[in-house]
């Protein structure tokens, strides 16, 4: 009985979703409906249990947006406030004097108030911040020292005591040797603490210009102890990266960088081998770190012309009213220079892809931007190739676009937001790209229990969708931070802050609101402190591995987070994975895209992992 209560019940929601469908989409035959960018997920996520009691805290609207996390110190509405900068060696943590220190407000106006005073033989400062009226921005900028010497330590929450920890600045130097071109002005060369994974992103510390002859000297202050540094070498056209041991750079003789230049012409043409001039031509570097892809438009003679190094590329070129061209080509040495030519067709009424844009009450949207971008393995370099327009009265569009590939289409209307994004092959079925209700959101962390010493560093989150296919991720430079244009639902946030080395996690709604509301929703985190596993991956016989990647099978963390907070290993087989707050997690070492092993991560230092 209950078996037969359970198939009429599928039948009648399966009747029901048929006369929706018919009255919502009387003009289009169920068979061919249009695609839909709305996506549930195949597997609801459930909500995070909090790590720590109290550990969330949410609230749909701020009844004070000045208001400030518990755990951290505001200053008020008195005309200054009085501070205590201590500043510490980072290893010995020995007081560090002499050294000029200035404070000022974050996102304040470059004349307003600031203070600034050299540290005494404790290695402190006592410091007035006049308020100045933005008393509510209860972040600072703190700039240690002068010069080449320089450290900043950005949006720190302000409190009666700052202890800032820096390390002492070294002497890096070496020299670029060029190849295959002759370099008419000198490289840039800038040092860059390597990013550990995906989520990670390049903290430039040190930046010069080369000498005529390819010498070049820096003064570099990293935030943390390193041991190798990505190298960023900019001559003329060519842009390339190098992973160099620190040592090697520090060392009396320097670090000698060899760039092989190899000169590549591509030539676009339409069908009949005419020239097309003003086609927007980018070349990518499929590398991994690569470069932003060399970009330009084609002369009269259909040429564009650049100058890299050697590598397998990718070209991708686009002109209005023509098909796109994606091909790959691999750059040796020993075939430079290279001409490769292109040829745009036409396009055909065949080549249009057509639908509307609707609020998810079925309301369509007028004027909403939507784009389309053949997929590619530099998304960068798909911009060539990409296609817009604005909807008509009827949420309507009809773009002309022409690939052999699958392609990425999004729509945008400003104070409405973004639609989820579609990735299809186009096989004649209309789209529709439905824009959800949107939100903003603010998120709080408190300050680590017992902390007081800071350093600098980046924040990264993932928000992902509990019920749809979405997923949000990036980098914040503060705390607390806002995000906008979030459509309405139930998400998992993670968040971790680098600079406290601190950890948190937990579930928030973000209800449908106006994105530009001085008073948004605002959930508050407990941060705890951040776990890490930290090794080496070896090879059988005990030398390094390079290329490899590890991903953490976490207990909390859903597929796509782990994706995100995968880490590739570095020079000398060095890895640093993020455990969140657990002391061990299992994990997949990958190598060249294919899995090799599982193995478990416990928190600490000196962890050796064996390939077979």
């Amino acid at each position: 009985m209950k078996r037969a209560l359970g198939v009429l019940a599928i039948l009648l929601c399966a009747i029901g979703v048929y006369l929706a469908i018919s009255t919502r989409r009387s003009e289009v035959d169920v068979e061919s409906r249009p695609r839909s960018s709305l996506k549930e997920r195949d597997t609801e996520l459930e909500p995070l249990p909090e790590l720590a009691s109290g550990s969330l805290r949410s609230q749909q609207t701020n009844p004070d947006p000045s208001a400030a996390p518990a755990t951290s110190a505001t200053p008020t509405d008195s005309a200054a406030f009085d501070v205590r900068v201590i500043v510490l060696s980072r290893k010995e943590r020995q007081p560090i004097a002499d050294l000029a220190v200035k404070i000022t407000w974050w996102q304040a106006e470059k004349d307003g108030p600031s203070a600034e005073a050299t540290t005494d033989a404790t290695g402190s400062v006592a410091l007035r911040l006049e308020t100045g009226g933005v008393a509510r921005e209860h972040l600072c900028n703190v700039n240690v020292g002068a010069g080449e010497n320089l450290r900043r330590f950005t949006a720190l929450p302000l409190q009666s005591e700052l202890v800032l920890l820096i390390d002492s600045c070294t002497r890096l130097h070496g020299l670029v040797v060029v190849s295959g071109a002759e370099m008419t002005e000198p490289a840039w060369v800038s040092a860059f603490e390597p990013a550990s994974g995906m989520m990670s992103t390049h903290t430039m510390f040190a930046r010069t210009r080369a000498q005529v002859d390819g010498s070049f000297e820096m003064q570099a202050c990293p935030s943390r102890e390193i041991p190798w540094v990505d190298m960023n070498i900019g001559v003329g056209t060519v842009n390339v990266t190098r992973s160099i041991a620190w040592a090697e750079l520090s060392s009396e003789a320097g670090a000698r960088i060899e760039i092989q230049v190899c000169e590549l012409t591509v030539r676009v043409l339409d069908e009949a081998g005419a020239p097309l001039a003003k086609a927007d031509v980018r070349v990518s570097r499929l590398v991994e770190d690569a470069p932003f892809p060399a970009c330009g438009v084609s002369n009269e003679r259909g040429e564009f012309r650049t100058s890299l190094e050697p590598a397998d590329c990718e070209i991708i070129v686009g002109s209005a009213g023509r098909a796109s061209a994606i091909e790959r080509v691999v750059l040796t040495a020993t075939d430079c220079p290279r001409i490769v030519e292109l040829r745009l067709r036409s396009l055909r009424e065949s080549d249009h892809l057509r639908g509307r844009v609707v609020l998810e009450d079925r309301i369509p949207v007028e004027g909403a931007i939507v784009t389309a971008i053949p997929v590619a393995n530099s998304s960068e370099g798909a911009v060539a190739a990409h296609a817009q327009m604005r909807t008509d009265a009827n949420g309507r569009f009809d773009l002309a676009m022409a690939t052999d590939r699958e392609l990425e289409v999004v729509a945008f209307r400003r104070d409405v937001g973004y639609s989820d994004e579609v990735r299809f092959t186009p096989d004649g079925r209309e789209l529709e790209l439905v824009i959800r209700a949107q939100g903003s959101l603010e998120v709080r962390i408190a300050l680590p229990p017992g902390f007081s010493g800071f350093a600098q560093g980046h924040v990264e989150y993932v928000l992902v969708d509990r019920r749809f296919d979405l997923v949000d991720h990036g980098h914040e430079f503060e705390v607390p931070f806002t995000l906008s244009e979030i459509p309405a639902g139930d998400y998992n946030l993670f968040v971790y802050v680098a600079g406290w080395n601190a950890y948190a996690e937990g579930s928030v709604h973000v209800a449908a609101g106006d994105n530009r509301s001085d008073s948004p929703a605002w959930v508050e985190l407990s941060s705890h402190p951040a776990q890490f596993a930290r090794g080496q991956v070896l090879t059988a016989n005990g030398s390094p591995t390079l290329g490899a990647h590890i991903e953490v099978d976490h207990p909390t963390w859903p597929p796509e987070v782990e994706r995100l907070w995968s880490v590739k290993v570095g020079d000398g087989g060095r890895f640093e994975a993020l455990l969140g707050v657990d002391t061990a997690c299992s994990a997949r070492v990958t190598l060249a895209g294919q899995p090799v092993q599982r193995v478990e991560l416990h928190e600490g230092d000196g962890a050796i992992l064996r390939l077979p």
